[in-house]
């Protein structure tokens, strides 16, 4: 089955799963679904479906799928070259993903610590109301006090939703940058070799142990290592950065080997690249985890073939020329 295929039945069995669905999406169904392969890719997609309301609670994943989407709407503006394939693999996530483990609901508890391992999503509302999204492979602990709603990134990647009107400041720390939010939503990524804080609305001040504190606005891009914090009003940048909440890695020009190792970052099969293939300048929207799909798709438009490792990891190489 396509990976395309695939996405549009599972956009299919999520809609039809609406109370609301509408007549004219009936017979728009009806139509796409009279192709024989459309009809089987649906029922492993509506089968799919059925499995995750044994894993959480129906109006849980309604409520989280419509504010998904509704998200993907709200910025169609600004997302408009985006948008269909964000919306499909917002619907395609809540279907595929959920069986594997990949979405987690966690309420507050009394542990300070929150982590995924790879390929999950962690969702947190905190007690002032605000909510913490990790993404794959993170780590974030809860240090609040009387006086400060305060955070620590750990490892990873996490969004920020913060509460309003709140009297204590939300304050996130990550390696030596401090991030201080005035209702507002961010997410900070936190690399071996540098901090990115990409705001998406609100305001936000970064702090580093030295030199004045940066005021962001939305659409900055924030990134800090050894020489200091630069700000940069990039809304693609922020795009890109962000797109992890709707399953999606988003490469603009960049090498094929950053592309594929943020790709890995959600895989249970990892890929890597070898020799001059690695200097393949990339872009595109791609589903996140998705390795061997990203790596046939590779092979059709770029010179490269893929091959299987040792270690069973997908190795992009440099592909002979065509006689």
């Amino acid at each position: 089955m396509s990976e395309r295929r695939g996405i549009e039945a599972a956009s299919w069995a999520a809609r039809r799963a609406e109370p609301d669905a509408g007549a004219e999406a009936e017979r728009r169904f009806a139509r796409w679904h009279a192709d024989p392969l459309n009809a089987d890719a649906y029922d492993a997609a509506a089968a799919t479906l059925a499995l995750t309301r044994d894993l959480a609670d129906s109006a849980e994943l309604q409520a989280l799928r419509r504010a998904t989407l509704s998200r993907v709407a709200r910025r169609g503006v600004r997302r408009a070259a985006f948008a269909p394939r964000l919306a499909a693999a917002a619907a395609a996530l809540l279907v595929v993903a959920l069986p594997l483990g990949l979405v987690v609901r966690a309420p507050m508890a009394a542990a300070t610590e929150y982590r995924t391992d790879r390929g999950q999503k962690l969702d947190v509302t905190l007690e002032d109301g605000s909510r913490v999204t990790l993404d794959t492979d993170s780590r974030v602990r809860l240090a609040y006090t009387a006086r400060e709603r305060r955070l620590v990134l750990l490892a990873g990647q996490a969004r920020f939703e913060v509460a309003k009107h709140q009297p204590r400041p939300f304050i996130v720390e990550a390696g030596e940058q401090q991030v201080t939010a005035h209702g507002t939503e961010f997410d900070v990524r936190l690399d071996p070799a540098q901090t990115r804080v990409a705001l998406i609305e609100g305001r936000v001040t970064v702090a580093g142990r030295a030199g004045a504190p940066v005021a962001m606005r939305p659409g900055d891009l924030l990134v800090a290592g050894a020489r200091g914090m630069k700000v940069q009003r990039d809304p693609r940048a922020v795009e890109a950065l962000t797109s992890w909440n709707e399953g999606l890695v988003i490469a603009q020009d960049e090498p094929l080997a950053t592309v594929a190792a943020e790709m890995s970052r959600y895989a249970r099969r990892p890929i890597r690249v070898e020799g001059a293939a690695a200097r393949i300048r990339v872009s595109g929207a791609f589903r996140a985890g998705a390795t061997e799909s990203f790596a046939e798709a590779l092979a059709l438009g770029f010179p490269v073939r893929a091959e299987r490792g040792a270690d069973g990891a997908i190795v992009l190489v440099p592909a002979a020329p065509k006689k």
